[in-house]
């Protein structure tokens, strides 16, 4: 791809957000209270310069919404300011190059390729034994085993055995140090660790990409290696390991994050899990497939509205390789912009009561979300790969854990929701997700 201009304040009179600190930007706000800096962006007007990780030009005008349906966008200013983290996978890419990885990678995360590979199967497997463990201890630390669960299943469907998860997620949470966007190339520095996790974790899955070449080992990292696109093309070593240590990054923090605030909301809600149980009980087990999950609309809906209200990932980053119209004015190509999804997904027009806790907003439609309401799992050509296991994963976890408490004749006790963390992800405090069970 040509080199796109550099589009800064100077060349485009918009306003500029103040308080930004020489070097840092707007960063340690943003890691202090992203909502704060969002609703401060919001209140100047539709198009807002920000910088975090350089400037870029904030849409909070609801037009920005098309952008996400369109060709207009490159991953570009994404690719620079995170290599660390996406760097040589199918996020980091463009064009035709996308197209060859997307196109080797696809299937296994189709809900055909899902059930087909055996991976639905193998993730219920692993719900049924975490949800168990959960379920016959008086009181459990929700993210904690929520995380090592999310972890479990990535490794249990790529076909790698016996993880050892706590030193897969101690190196997870050490690459996410390379989003501090300074110090980038001094020792001992956030992202001087962030590198050395990282090639720690391309070893070993090197090793394990070997191990399954060598043996013909089921799962989805041996479907990826036979991967090819339309025209017979497949993924390189470096390629496949960058995308299989992105779908470990990408999955296990954020899916963790959203079924430990369902759980949370959960337990604030007596009436939702009794609905939960009594649809748990109806369909008798947990969805073995991605065809079951019209059996389980409710705990869909609780995954769905956990995800809107606690988006992960707060903001997107982007760039225009195509001019596009927001709020009347004209946007030039090489403008970098950030697409605020925590603004989006309280947005009134859309969302009655935007505040609200209300899973029911999800039931009862005659239509799929559209790409604004799946704006979490990314939109367009970017659209998250692994949005079909990610939504089985939550309701598979959600079900199993109404059917386990139901059969102990169980419920989570009334508590505060925990506090959250806004760095390097949106979640809840580990120290407040300690789940106590009483008798029902």
């Amino acid at each position: 791809m040509n080199q796109l201009p550099t589009i800064t304040p100077e060349n485009l009179s918009y306003p500029i957000l103040p308080g930004a600190w020489p070097s840092l930007g707007h960063f340690p706000q943003a890691a202090w209270d992203t909502p704060k800096v969002l609703r401060e962006a919001q209140a100047l007007g539709p198009l807002v310069w920000i910088n975090l990780s350089g400037w870029g030009l904030i849409i909070v005008h609801p037009d920005g919404y098309e952008l996400l349906k369109g060709k207009a966008l490159s991953v570009a200013s994404m690719a620079n300011q995170g290599a660390e983290l996406i760097g040589g996978s199918v996020l980091s890419v463009d064009g035709v190059e996308h197209r060859r990885m997307r196109g080797a990678m696809n299937r296994p995360f189709t809900p055909e390729g899902l059930s087909g590979e055996g991976a639905a199967k193998r993730m219920a497997e692993l719900v049924e034994a975490r949800s168990k463990g959960m379920a016959e201890s008086p009181r459990f630390n929700a993210l904690n085993e929520l995380r090592d669960l999310a972890l479990d299943i990535i490794f249990g469907v790529l076909g790698v055995p016996d993880a050892d998860l706590p030193w897969w997620r101690e190196k997870y949470q050490t690459t996410l140090l390379a989003s501090v966007p300074f110090a980038k190339n001094v020792p001992f520095s956030p992202t001087w660790f962030a590198r050395r996790a990282n090639a720690e974790i391309a070893a070993r899955l090197g090793s394990e990409a070997t191990r399954a070449q060598a043996e013909g080992s089921p799962g989805l990292l041996a479907a990826l290696m036979r991967g090819r696109d339309e025209n017979g093309r497949g993924l390189n070593p470096e390629e496949l390991i960058a995308n299989v240590r992105l779908l470990g990054l990408a999955g296990h923090e954020t899916t963790a994050s959203i079924l430990t605030w369902s759980l949370s909301y959960l337990s604030q809600d007596d009436a939702l899990w009794d609905r939960l149980v009594a649809e748990a009980n109806a369909a008798g087990h947990i969805p073995q497939a991605p065809a079951d999950l019209k059996q389980h609309p409710i705990a869909e809906a609780i995954f769905r509205e956990s995800l809107r209200l606690r988006t992960p990932v707060p903001v997107m980053s982007r760039a225009l390789v195509l001019p596009a119209e927001i709020a009347g004015c004209t946007l030039p190509v090489g403008t970098h912009v950030r697409l605020p999804l925590w603004l989006w997904n309280r947005d009134p027009a859309r969302y009655p009561e935007p505040e609200r806790y209300n899973p029911d907003r999800w039931l009862g439609r005659d239509r799929k979300p559209d790409p604004v309401e799946m704006s979490p799992f990314g939109g367009g050509a970017h659209f998250c790969l692994g949005y079909h296991l990610a939504i089985l994963e939550g309701v598979q976890l959600l079900t199993a854990m109404a059917q386990r408490a139901q059969g102990r004749r169980l419920r989570l006790v009334k508590g505060a929701l925990p506090a959250e963390r806004f760095f390097p992800l949106i979640q809840p405090m580990g120290k407040d997700t300690e789940m106590v069970w009483e008798r029902a």
